[in-house]
């Protein structure tokens, strides 16, 4: 099923990460309100959650479109596609942790500082 969906899945990246570099530009703008800047930084941040989504699909799952072409207002649709973000974002916690479990540990990059020899007076 992962192959069935690539094009769709390619093509919904594509957008995001132009929305992502559109969003990034309009912040580092020195013009920009606090105001503005503050709803564009909770706007990437659903930015970096469609694109966890895109990424870490769960493989075996009939894949629901980010920007359909006729969006739907079905409770059952929106229902389906909050279980699928949940069940992506808990599909990249695992592979976070296969790869490094340090990473899943927030205080471990302080201890890790604290010991080296680099950063001590």
């Amino acid at each position: 099923m992962a192959v069935r969906y690539h094009k769709v899945k390619f093509f919904e990246s594509k957008k995001l990460v132009k929305r992502k570099k559109n969003i990034l530009q309009l912040l580092s703008s020195k013009n920009t309100a606090p105001e503005v800047a503050e709803d564009l930084r909770k706007e990437l941040q659903q930015v970096h959650l469609d694109l966890d989504y895109i990424k870490f699909f769960p493989k075996g799952e009939k894949y629901l479109a980010l920007f359909p072409r006729v969006p739907s207002t079905d409770p059952k649709h929106t229902d389906k596609l909050k279980r699928l973000r949940k069940l992506a974002s808990e599909r990249k916690i695992e592979e976070l942790a296969q790869v490094d479990p340090q990473l899943l540990d927030d205080d471990a990059d302080m201890k890790n500082v604290a010991d080296d020899s680099f950063f001590s007076l």
